[in-house]
């Protein structure tokens, strides 16, 4: 048959020219997908950009012009997908799901825990210091051994946690007093303090915030001493992303 002129099926022995035809794109027919309506099975070389098809094995689809799900082959910068196992997704231009097999920035599981395992005097208004870094994941939190400073470089909501206990050696009353600061300016809801009365005596503190970090920039976490020069014993520093 012509099938130019007639509406003919594309079965075996016709050989039909399926760009003026509905017919289907089975086994023996090449058809031009670009101009017809097909699906993209086994033996139709479609060229999905153009057409509606599933993205499923033995279809190469260009996913950026495509609907089509984020499985394994299939590249998915400009698609809404989800980050899968063998997806590699770039998570800035798609609404995804940071799981396994995606390499997104996603900064997920940071935490940093710091402390100083002696006592450490520390003057009115100067940051509390800590000698090591106990338990550290991720690299979006950075500290360095014997600084008071926390740099945190992914963007992010974090809960820091303070303790220590404090004392002093002077023979009349002190005010020990610490808050956290961010960016060296102290946070005055984190502010807490204890009258020490008795050289000797000592006191514990503890307290803590949740900070937001914006994309875009670092922010600096520290402790500082608000009130008098005081002993700190055993300072401890846990920040860890939520």
């Amino acid at each position: 048959c012509g099938c130019g002129n007639n509406n003919c099926s594309c079965g075996s022995g016709c050989s039909c020219g399926c760009g003026n035809n509905n017919c289907s794109c089975g086994s023996g027919c090449s058809c031009d997908c670009g101009n017809n309506n097909c699906s993209c099975g086994n033996g139709c070389s479609c060229g999905c950009g153009n057409n509606n098809c599933g993205c499923g094995s033995g279809c190469s689809c260009g996913c950026g012009n495509d609907n089509c799900s984020c499985g394994s082959g299939c590249g998915c910068g400009n698609d809404n997908c989800s980050c899968g196992s063998g997806c590699s997704c770039d998570c800035g231009n798609n609404n995804c799901s940071c799981g396994s097999g995606c390499s997104c920035g996603c900064c997920q599981g940071e935490s940093l825990q710091a402390a100083s395992l002696g006592d450490v005097a520390v003057a009115p208004s100067s940051q509390i210091p800590f000698a090591l870094n106990v338990f550290s994941e991720g690299s979006a939190i950075t500290h360095q051994p014997g600084s008071g400073d926390f740099v945190i470089s992914c963007p992010g909501t974090y809960l820091v946690q303070f303790s220590c206990s404090a004392y002093t050696l002077q023979s009349v009353s002190q005010n020990a007093s610490v808050g956290l600061a961010v960016d060296d300016q102290v946070l005055t809801h984190t502010m807490i303090q204890k009258a020490v009365t008795a050289a000797g005596g000592a006191v514990n503190l503890a307290t803590q915030s949740l900070i937001q970090v914006p994309a875009g920039s670092q922010t600096r976490v520290s402790v500082y001493n608000t009130g008098d020069a005081m002993n700190f014993l055993r300072p401890n520093m846990t920040i860890a992303k939520v």
